[in-house]
């Protein structure tokens, strides 16, 4: 039910509402008040001041959306109550002593009527630009029923004075003009245009006319939070067409998507970025990265994501660019039931010979049938290595064992690459009981994608300039197929009005199979090399959540909500295979032709490699919230609430080289190392412990298994008050508390190890003004204190490789906790439900902030790359984001389009003047990978008669550091330049209409076209490219059907 109230044509706001004896609540400034009422005929009572205003008997019916006006008049009584059902006639009753306090109104107006005037106009949808007919015309203090007409026109004569004009329609968003003045004798005329709130988009449940996910909602939540944030709806994934949360989160305004899967706040990398889900933080299955792979949640299983950039106390303390707060799907009103399928393909890849190997047998599914498990003596083998002159184990010869063992699996070969495929299922319902005052439901949803890309990226090395270096240009041909499953369950009991649990399981998987042919060429033929690379992983995540909301009215409403999640993630990457082939600098005496490439030797160059990755974590919070109706006056909240949340993670890494160093001793070795299907060269014949055989070597480390663990420990206390009409302040505080520790192995055994452990406490501060001094404007301030913690993989001694990039990294056990000052300020500007505009500055300080750094590799004569406390860091800028119906603009003769566009300018600066033995180049530079700028543009397009919705959009973002310049000691006065991540413009359209529909079933088609400009991707060091790439155009097609 959505109640209004006005008072000399302006909102009433402080005006309390009674169910019974029980006050659920008050209107706000807006004289707005939303609340849900039991099935049957229910009494409510108004009040303000403590004055009783009025009794009003209302017949709830069941799935009903009810909208009631209430003037108030000079004498504070309650004027004639308009009321508007989406699926009743008799929805109130009104009781007597109201009636007589609308007939002694009446009798006043009547007098006043000696001198009238006129109020005209005309209806419209704004999404059609369709006259609006039966529409309720309401002025405050007139009786009368007024409706519009077939041609969507009302007139009315009323006595002079101000009003407040509301209108209302079943099928449409209410809205309500201020400050109307009729004078003697004089027409007012007013043309308005309603926007339709009942429409069924794709992905978002109706709750007639309040949409659950969709805009409408969200921008209302927006509106009211008490931070800076921004909200993304479901209705606005379809639109967009994004297939999961990360391309969703893309369009964000200030947002930045990196690698396709990882969100950046502000342009900020994802050492600042945290994302949880249904207020749960989960693990991550990257052992590289710090925050959650998003392409991993499908967008059918979230219902909204909300971005905070201002942090309040009721949040995690590691707070650094904003946190991604992702709400599963609630539970529909009614049977749901939606199957699609897709296909679709990419035109440098569908159809196109990429690469391919022998696989398992359910390699389709994203799963790994056995075929590339470790042979099971190699664990025991590293675990406990034979000791020299052990006379009872000859080390050769069990590396020779496990050898036999190893899937003669290498040959690489061509392959047309199908078509994309995909299809999804969602289904849930909802069942009443005892008499319809409790409930429970359940929500089903099952995603399964699978693609294939193929890419040619030119690399060329530019290096320190040293006569140790011969420039390189590499070629690199990359096929890559992936395969998605995910699914999500949720079954929720509500017991009343008061009491809700729901539990929610959700499995997500996601697979890639890569394989890669490498050419490199050096400018002199003396280190040419071709190398092929097959490397599986998959992803996974297992997460159970149980969730309690509470209202006990007989304490004043206290709301008591709770969580306990407990969460799994894996990273499995089995048997990885990487051989090489090299070209040698002697030519032919007699042709001059350079020799064949001939199988290298070296281990280096041929390995065979196992990476697992177990994270088990639990999130546990436990928040009271406490209303204040009338608190000197003022009204708001008190919130309080702990939080545990514990991590523990196993990691381990086995490594296997092939070394033919003495094989080339033999005759014909030649002749086999010469061979183009590495099959023939790992043949069981060629394999041994002698000195001229090929020899499995163990080149895994102690150090590269480690386990770690991590604790953190929160208590808030905060107040969310409305101090007058003009203004709302949030303030409050967080104490918490962490520890962390990681355990790095030292002995193959496992009996000797070092730890590395960190401690601390902290109170986080948190303060935040909303100055709403306008119907519809408001300003926000915001300022808190927060932190950054070091990485549990950071605080360790050992040197891991990262997935993606194959960089080395050694951790630094001597970090500290980075400590962030934030501060926003930003204006709002909302003109109705859909249209709004808004201007944000921003300014974050960093004290000690944690920045990689690159350090020279004694061994290998290479960088590698390190983590280190600097002195200070700031980060500043200015966002400006707006969404508008071109009508506004053009007039409503043009079709019902609208921009919705955002903007970000972000200026950073990092200090490294003070590190020692520093080998970055330059002192002073941006945060990595920090975009300067972020521009996003939708033209969208909505006919709702048609049900037919596009959306073209733009996205653009500035060149941003990929990797710090380096030298190659702290002395040098020169070294390679930063290098900087350039980014093309990239369009999509996305295109969505229904095509069939009965009685209760429908039929839509989707199209969507990604990529459309098709820019290179490059990375520049000054004016060389040094790396550049393109993704090629994608087109998909889809089709869905829903019914009940």
């Amino acid at each position: 039910m959505s109640l209004f109230t006005f008072q000399n044509g302006l909102p009433k706001a402080h005006v309390e509402v009674f169910l019974g004896d029980k006050k659920l609540g008050q209107t706000n400034a807006e004289g707005a008040f939303e609340f849900r009422l039991p099935v049957g005929q229910q009494t409510l009572t108004l009040k303000a001041e403590e004055n009783p205003l009025t009794t009003i008997k209302v017949n709830v019916v069941e799935g009903d959306d009810i909208e009631l006006i209430i003037p108030i008049t000079e004498q504070a009584k309650a004027g004639k109550v308009l009321a508007q059902s989406a699926k009743s006639d008799d929805v109130l009753k009104i009781d007597d002593a109201t009636e007589s306090a609308t007939d002694t109104n009446k009798a006043g107006a009547e007098e006043e009527k000696l001198a009238t005037g006129v109020v005209e106009g005309n209806i419209y949808s704004f999404m059609t630009g369709a006259v609006v007919s039966d529409v309720n015309v309401y002025l405050t203090g007139i009786q009368q029923e007024i409706k519009t007409n077939e041609d969507g026109y009302f007139k009315v004569e009323v006595p002079i004075g101000h009003y407040s004009l509301s209108v209302i329609h079943p099928e449409y968003s209410s809205m309500t003009v201020q400050g109307l003045e009729v004078k003697k004798d004089q027409t007012l005329f007013q043309e308005l245009e309603m926007t339709p709130a009942a429409a069924e988009l794709e992905e978002f449940i109706v709750t007639a006319p309040a949409i659950e996910g969709g805009i409408l909602a969200l921008m209302d939540e927006k509106q009211n939070t008490s931070g800076v944030a921004e909200v993304i709806s479901s209705e606005e994934f379809s639109k967009s067409g994004d297939s999961s949360a990360a391309s969703a989160l893309s369009r964000v305004t200030g947002l930045t998507l990196v690698g396709g899967k990882y969100i950046y706040v502000r342009g900020m990398g994802d050492r600042y970025s945290a994302t949880r889900l249904n207020r749960a933080g989960l693990p991550s299955p990257e052992p590289a990265k710090r925050v959650i792979p998003l392409d991993m949640f499908p967008t059918g299983m979230i219902g909204s994501i909300v971005v905070q950039k201002t942090y309040s106390p009721d949040l995690p303390g590691a707070f650094g660019g904003g946190t991604v707060l992702m709400r599963t799907k609630a539970i529909p009103l009614g049977k749901k039931r939606k199957v699609s399928i897709s296909t679709g393909g990419n035109s440098q890849s569908t159809f196109q010979s990429g690469f391919d190997y022998e696989g398992g047998s359910l390699d389709w599914l994203g799963k790994d049938d056995g075929t590339r498990t470790i042979p099971s003596q190699a664990p025991d083998f590293i675990a406990n290595p034979p000791k020299r002159f052990d006379p009872n184990r000859d080390a050769d010869e069990e590396l020779y064992d496990i050898a036999q063992n190893l899937p003669n699996i290498y040959n690489v070969k061509n392959k047309s690459l199908r078509p994309d495929l995909g299809f999804k299922i969602n289904l849930g319902d909802r069942y009443e009981a005892y008499g319809g005052n409790s409930g429970w439901g359940y929500n089903f949803a099952l995603n399964y994608s699978r693609k294939g890309r193929y890419r040619e990226e030119e690399r060329e090395d530019v290096a320190v300039p040293s006569e140790l270096f011969t420039p390189e240009k590499e070629r690199k041909y990359i096929t890559k197929y992936t395969r998605n499953l995910g699914m999500m369950g949720s079954l929720i009991y509500e017991k009343g009005e008061n009491h809700k649990f729901d539990a929610t399981t959700i499995l997500s998987r996601s697979t890639s199979d890569t394989i890669i042919h490498d050419t490199s060429y050096s400018s002199d033929n003396s280190n040419n090399f071709e190398q092929y690379s097959m490397q599986w992983e998959d992803r996974q995540l297992l997460s159970q959540q149980f969730h309690g909301t509470h209202v006990f009215p007989s304490a004043n409403d206290l709301e008591v909500e709770w969580q306990t999640t407990l969460s799994q993630a894996k990273r499995n990457s089995p048997d990885t295979r990487v051989y090489t082939y090299q070209q040698s600098a002697n030519h032919d005496e007699q042709t001059g032709e350079l020799s064949p490439y001939t199988f290298q030797y070296r281990g280096d160059g041929n390995i065979r490699m196992w990476e697992e990755l177990e994270d088990f974590a639990t999130s546990t919070t436990l928040d009271f919230k406490y209303p204040l109706y009338d608190f000197y006056g003022m009204a708001g909240m008190v919130k309080s609430g702990f939080m545990l949340e514990t991590k523990s993670r196993a990691s381990d890494t086995y490594k296997f080289s092939w070394d033919a160093s003495g094989f080339r001793s033999n005759p014909d070795s030649d002749e086999v190392l010469q061979s183009d299907n590495p099959e023939d060269i790992f043949a069981k014949e060629n394999l041994g412990t002698d000195f001229d055989q090929i020899n499995l070597k163990n080149t895994t480390q102690p150090s590269d298994s480690y386990e770690a663990t991590q604790s953190i420990k929160g208590a808030y206390l905060m107040s969310d008050i409305e101090v007058t009409d003009y203004l709302r302040i949030m303030a409050g505080g967080r104490f918490e508390s962490s520890t962390q520790e990681v355990e790095v192995f030292t002995s193959a055994d496992r009996k000797d190890s070092e730890t590395d452990k960190l401690e601390e406490s902290y109170i986080l501060p948190a303060l935040s003004l909303t100055i709403p001094y306008r119907e519809g404007e408001q300003v926000r301030f915001a300022f808190s204190k927060t932190l950054n913690r070091p990485d549990l993989k950071e605080l360790s001694q050992s040197t891991y490789i990262d997935p993606d990039t194959r960089d080395y990294y050694t951790g630094n056990p001597d970090l500290e906790i980075a400590t962030i000052k934030n501060m926003d300020l930003r204006w709002e500007k909302y003109l109705n439900k859909f249209e709004n505009i808004s201007v944000a500055i921003f300014r974050k300080q960093f004290d000690l902030p944690i920045e990689v750094i690159a350090t020279p590799n004694a061994t290998e004569g290479l960088d590698t790359y390190t983590y280190s406390n600097v002195s200070e860091a700031t980060n500043q800028g200015i966002e400006f984001q707006t969404r508008f119906w071109l009508r506004r603009i053009f007039g409503r003769g043009i079709p019902a389009f609208y921009i919705d566009t955002n903007f970000t300018k972000i200026d950073s600066s990092i200090d490294l003047s003070n590190v020692e033995n520093n080998l970055s180049t330059n002192t002073e530079r941006p945060l990595q990978g920090q975009a300067p700028w972020v521009f996003n543009l939708n033209l969208g397009y909505e006919n709702l008669v048609k049900e037919i919705n596009a959306n073209l959009v733009l996205n653009m973002k500035g060149d941003s550091i990929y990797a710090a310049g380096t030298k190659l000691s702290p002395q040098d006065d020169y070294g390679v330049e930063d290098t900087y991540l350039v980014t093309p413009p990239t369009l999509d359209f996305v295109y969505n209409q229904r095509v069939y529909w009965g009685a209760e079933d429908k039929l839509k088609l989707k199209l969507k076209l990604k990529n459309l400009l098709d820019g290179s991707y490059q990375l520049r060091i000054n004016d060389d490219i040094q790396r550049e790439y393109q993704k090629g155009i994608s087109a998909s097609l889809s089709l869905s059907y829903t019914w009940k």
